[in-house]
């Protein structure tokens, strides 16, 4: 007896169809579990830039020194020297480099993290001041000088992910004058034309008469077009404390998982879902055309 053929297809070609549909289903809820489970391991350049003005006192330095050390030895990220890797710098007068710092300036080990952490020492923010200096002309934030300084010296060229956390807990200030907008915003968009994301910390209040500034500042800096984009990257804490509630969900962005990899077994499973019901629709007319077939034959039996 002749195999069952159904619109073409015989019921072992129906069965591998079904089967590899089945597959196709489970690889891509594979794909996204794994995916989000998991730890990042793509290929990304994470690079901090702290406030070490004189306006963070030095418990508050530690908590932000300590916030990196976290980010570092998150769930979400795996440091290696292949893929993921972490620069820090800080900024007052002039941006700098931490003090002995890894010849290439960054580090996937914790161990080398923590220790560049521990022995950091805070830049000298009083050049060109002394405690004969009003205080209405002290000031040393150098916000553009801190953004140029990422622009031509930290920033690697390779591929990947490129991202810069701005923290600081206020807005620029050299010899009490705030840095021109424009420039802040020009140093910015070279960073971001290197193809580096920007994520902004401000941390605490600002004074009431420079609060409009202070969050121009930010803006300015950080990515997106629009303002409703960048919110997407805008960070505000009340604290330096509070910087421990930012860990995870920073951590999660920096990340960069490829969800798009997930499209490949979607596809896949897209694909025979269409064949599947093609076969389920042609089945269906040709049940339609037999019990027609089979109602005129009675028909024509009773006549």
């Amino acid at each position: 007896m002749a195999k069952t053929r159904r619109c073409g297809l015989d019921n072992q070609t129906i069965i591998i169809v079904s089967i590899v549909l089945i597959v196709g289903i489970a690889l891509t809820v594979g794909q996204i579990l794994f995916l989000t489970l998991t730890s990042c391991r793509n290929k990304n350049d994470i690079m901090f830039m702290i406030d070490d003005s004189k306006s963070v006192v030095d418990e508050d330095f530690k908590r932000t020194k300590d916030f990196i050390v976290r980010i570092a030895n998150s769930d979400d990220i795996t440091l290696a020297e292949k893929t993921a890797n972490i620069a820090t710098g800080s900024f007052s007068k002039v941006a700098s480099f931490m003090d002995k710092f890894p010849e290439n300036h960054y580090m996937y080990e914790p161990d080398v993290i923590q220790l560049q952490m521990n022995s950091y020492e805070r830049m000298d923010c009083t050049d060109g001041e002394s405690m004969f200096t009003p205080i209405d002309k002290r000031g040393c934030t150098n916000t553009v000088g801190a953004l140029e300084f990422v622009s031509n010296e930290m920033i690697r060229d390779r591929s990947g992910y490129k991202t810069l956390i701005f923290m600081t807990d206020g807005g620029s200030n050299m010899g009490a004058e705030r840095q021109d907008i424009n420039l802040i915003g020009s140093s910015a968009d070279k960073i971001k034309d290197q193809g580096t994301d920007i994520y902004t910390i401000r941390v605490g209040d600002s004074v009431e008469k420079y609060a409009e500034a202070d969050n121009a500042e930010m803006e300015a800096i950080a990515s997106g077009d629009t303002l409703k984009e960048k919110e997407q990257y805008m960070y505000r804490v009340q604290n330096f404390t509070a910087l421990d509630v930012l860990v995870v969900d920073l951590s999660d962005k920096l990340c960069s998982k490829n969800y798009w990899m997930a499209a490949i077994p979607i596809t896949v499973a897209l694909i025979f879902i269409m064949i599947k019901l093609a076969l389920d629709y042609c089945e269906h007319k040709k049940h339609e055309k037999e019990t027609e077939e089979t109602a005129a034959m009675n028909r024509t039996e009773i006549m």
